[in-house]
């Protein structure tokens, strides 16, 4: 499995868009994203142990920080 945990946003975002708290829930620019996928890629493995139906093969998750070519810390 595959997941980014990057978010870009431009410059000034977060003076336009604060992060907040209303209710339990957090608001704000990156606050769920994709960072939500790897939530549940790892509820994902969980389950499949705790059921039983974990596969004969490995199960690899990559966290990569950055999905973007030509982002500083990407590579081929």
């Amino acid at each position: 499995m595959l997941c980014h945990m990057d978010t870009v946003w431009d410059l000034g975002t977060l003076a336009r868009r604060p992060v907040r708290v209303e209710d339990g829930h957090l608001y704000g620019p990156g606050a769920f994203r994709l960072k939500g996928g790897i939530v549940n890629a790892l509820w994902a493995m969980r389950a499949l142990g705790e059921l039983g139906l974990m596969p004969d093969r490995r199960i690899t998750l990559l966290i990569t920080s950055t999905r973007r070519p030509g982002s500083d810390a990407s590579r081929g």
